[in-house]
C-alpha cells in the first residue's frame, strides 16, 4: 500500500558531525528538502509493481511511504527464545533533490535497466513499448510538487 506519511525527524547520533537517524515515531508534514515536481505512482495497492525487476516500479515522492505486508503463518515454528529476521530486497534507484543529483527537482528522466548512463545517452529514453506506456497511464497518475 502505498500512501501519504509525512517526514520522521532527523536527528544526529552522536552529537553534530554524527550520521543523521530518523524518528519513525515524531512525523511532521513540513518536508525538509526541495520539491521534487512530476507524476507519482497512485496512492492504494501497487502489490503488481513489486513482483518484477521490469523497470515498472513505485515512484514515490518524498514523504510518502509503502506499508508491504505478508502471511509468515507458513513458516515452520523456531525454537524458543529464538527470533525471526526477515530481509526486504530491493532492486530500485534512488533519486533525491541533493544539489549535485542529475534533475534532482523532478521526477523524469526515469531510469531504467538497460540504461547506459544518467542523464540519458544519446539516443537513450525510456522504454515506450505497450506494457510501459500502460504502466504509465494506469499508475503515475499523482501529479505533485507544482506549485
Amino acid at each position: 500500500d502505498l500512501h501519504a506519511r509525512g517526514y520522521s525527524r532527523m536527528y544526529r547520533a552522536g552529537g553534530r558531525n554524527g550520521p543523521q537517524w530518523f524518528d519513525y515515531d515524531s512525523v511532521s508534514t513540513e518536508s525538509p528538502w526541495r520539491r521534487i515536481d512530476g507524476t507519482f505512482t497512485r496512492f492504494g495497492d501497487v502489490t503488481t509493481l513489486l513482483r518484477d525487476q521490469d523497470d515498472m516500479f513505485v515512484v514515490m515522492a518524498p514523504g510518502d511511504e509503502t506499508t508491504i505486508a505478508f502471511d509468515a503463518a507458513s513458516e515452520r515454528a523456531i525454537p524458543s527464545g529464538w527470533r525471526r529476521d526477515f530481509i526486504l530486497y530491493t532492486d530500485g534507484w534512488i533519486k533525491d533533490s541533493d544539489l549535485n543529483t542529475a534533475f534532482g527537482t523532478s521526477v523524469g528522466p526515469l531510469p531504467f535497466h538497460g540504461i547506459r548512463q544518467y542523464p540519458y545517452a544519446a539516443g537513450e529514453s525510456y522504454p515506450s513499448d505497450a506494457a510501459h506506456r500502460r504502466f504509465q497511464q494506469d499508475f503515475l497518475t499523482r501529479p505533485a510538487g507544482r506549485r
